[in-house]
């Protein structure tokens, strides 16, 4: 089982989709019939939901470690659940059960003989509650719901009281905790061995998806503020110290600490992500990506490889290429694509390029396999673009040396497995010139933009780093963003660009629906006979022919 899990590791190290770095267990390909358990979360309070992960990561773990004959569970938190069950039924063959809290608790205590109650109303509780469960093999309960549910397990570990034993409540060594910072201290010193070393989550209490990944590896979970609480940036600090460096870190910052200037602009990219980075560490962003436990017993049916569109430039004509892309936040790319974008009935009737943004190797598997098969489907071709930084959420400058190529290097990989033509940066650390240089000398990957404004007076390299503003290339970008543009408006701009510029690159923002607006734009100015709409390879292709 090693083995098989060893070979999808190197199959998707990057974007898609599949599970965990460097996991020491196996998937389960699935061959005959097998009984799925599923339950709705949306109705559940959150100590229903967390005891519900816990089970879901638990019974998986059971699964993936050779008790087959347990049923599967999956779990509904938002639509895209709904795409993505509807997908494995037309794949593999599901005997499906609905389920409810108090039947899905009866099934999980016949194979689960131990529980851990963690405080509701101290919720940084839950994660270290988290982390010592899935150690123990224990189910999450708070006093209340395992009282309701009147268990006869044994109680392992309780977080709801002002001392904490370890390593159980009846033989351990109790220490006192005060609050969110000393248990964390503790956490780290008796429980961060015990945790798969490769990885840490890092996540607010509140956010429930990932919590069965914690379960079913072992991982090791905290949720510190990186920005303005020095004491809790010493114990992350301590806590990365312990683990070997390029540990990837999932999930999202708390967006609360960002003390109103939004979630991205502080917490994540000027602190968390500076942070990682400065410990050649890097940031998988995966807040909203559920099932992943349940994800993991699969493998990728197929290669992902997509036949490359390439035409020759002609001077004189003027190439653009859609990019429908959300910016930094895969998890709604993959979920809007799945459902509004990606059935509307526009797609494959305008040549629109989809990106993976930013990379991310832990989410719902099948994602590409469904992008291509659907564009397959429509006669379409369609190409990715991954950023911000390649193989995951990370400013390359901030690494050293060895980490950067090593960056490089997995990066390449994983774009060779995904078919990917180029890579975003938002890194701004000064040093992003030469740094991205070294993707195009140490791998085949086709451009490197830098978009940030910092970087208008950049002159580019001979080898296709580019950055936005820069005329002679014949390199634009044009940025819709949060407010919608109408389509005259959109016309009337790249009327605009291709006066000067050869070649408009434009990005289209997911939050709102534009996809009126470009087929508009598109059936307009297709009668121009020098305007040429083209997917991004034949972009790129085109011009590096023009260079």
């Amino acid at each position: 089982m090693k083995t098989k899990l060893s070979t999808i590791i190197n199959f998707c190290l990057l974007f898609t989709i599949l599970i965990i770095i460097n996991c020491e267990s196996g998937t389960k390909a699935k061959d005959d019939t097998q009984k799925l358990y599923t339950i709705d979360l949306k109705t559940l309070s959150d100590a229903e939901k967390m005891l519900v992960k816990s089970i879901q990561g638990l019974i998986h773990q059971k699964i993936r470690d050779e008790d087959s004959f347990l049923p599967m569970i999956y779990t509904f938190n938002r639509e895209s659940d709904d795409l993505w069950i509807e997908d494995y039924l037309t794949w593999f063959d599901f005997e499906v059960e609905e389920q409810n809290i108090l039947s899905l608790y009866r099934f999980a205590i016949k194979h689960i003989d131990s529980y851990v109650l963690w405080d509701p109303s101290k919720s940084w509780t839950i994660n270290i509650a988290s982390t010592y469960a899935a150690q123990n093999q224990s189910l999450l309960l708070t006093p209340e719901l395992a009282q309701l549910l009147g268990t006869s397990k044994t109680l392992k570990m309780d977080f709801t009281q002002q001392e904490w034993a370890y390593p159980d409540l009846e033989s351990g060594t109790k220490e006192s905790i005060s609050g969110k910072a000393a248990g964390y201290s503790w956490a780290m010193n008796h429980l961060l061995d015990g945790s798969d070393n490769t990885k840490l989550i890092y996540l607010k209490e509140s956010i429930v998806e990932l919590k069965d990944l914690i379960f079913l590896d072992k991982v090791f979970a905290i949720n510190l503020d990186p920005l303005n609480n020095v004491d809790e940036i010493q114990i992350l600090e301590d806590v990365l110290s312990k683990f070997s460096t390029e540990t990837p870190v999932l999930g999202w910052a708390d967006a609360s600490y960002a003390r109103g200037q939004g979630q991205d602009n502080v917490t994540v990219e000027k602190a968390l992500v500076s942070l990682l980075s400065k410990n050649n560490d890097f940031l998988i962003p995966a807040d909203y990506a559920n099932n992943l436990s349940f994800h993991s017993l699969f493998d990728l049916p197929t290669p992902l490889e997509q036949e490359k569109k390439t035409s020759a430039y002609e001077s004189g004509n003027k190439y653009v290429c859609f990019i429908m892309s959300d910016g930094d936040n895969i998890q709604y790319d993959m979920n809007m694509m799945k459902n509004e974008l990606w059935s509307h009935e526009y797609r494959g009737k305008v040549p629109i390029s989809w990106t993976i943004s930013p990379s991310l190797i832990t989410y719902a598997p099948f994602a590409a396999w469904s992008y291509y098969n659907s564009a397959e489907e429509s006669g379409f071709n369609d190409t990715f673009i991954a950023g911000p930084s390649g193989y995951a959420y990370a400013l390359p400058s901030l690494m050293d040396e060895t980490s950067l190529l090593n960056f490089i290097e997995k990066t390449e990989t994983s774009m060779k497995e995904m078919d990917l033509t180029c890579l975003a940066s938002i890194d701004k650390e000064g040093k992003e010139t030469e740094t991205y240089q070294k993707y195009v000398e140490n791998s085949t990957i086709h451009g490197v933009f830098m978009v940030g404004k910092s970087h208008k007076n950049y002159q580019p390299g001979s080898n296709a780093v580019f950055s936005d503003g820069i005329k002679k290339m014949g390199y634009s970008v044009e940025t819709l963003r949060v407010v919608s543009q109408s389509s005259d408006e959109l016309i009337r701009q790249i009327k605009n660009a291709v006066v000067q510029n050869p070649f408009v690159m434009i990005y289209i923002h997911c939050w709102d629906d534009n996809m009126d607006e470009v087929y508009e734009a598109y059936q307009n100015l297709s009668n121009n006979n020098t305007i040429h709409f083209v997917g991004a390879h034949e972009f790129m292709d085109c011009l590096k022919q023009a260079e």
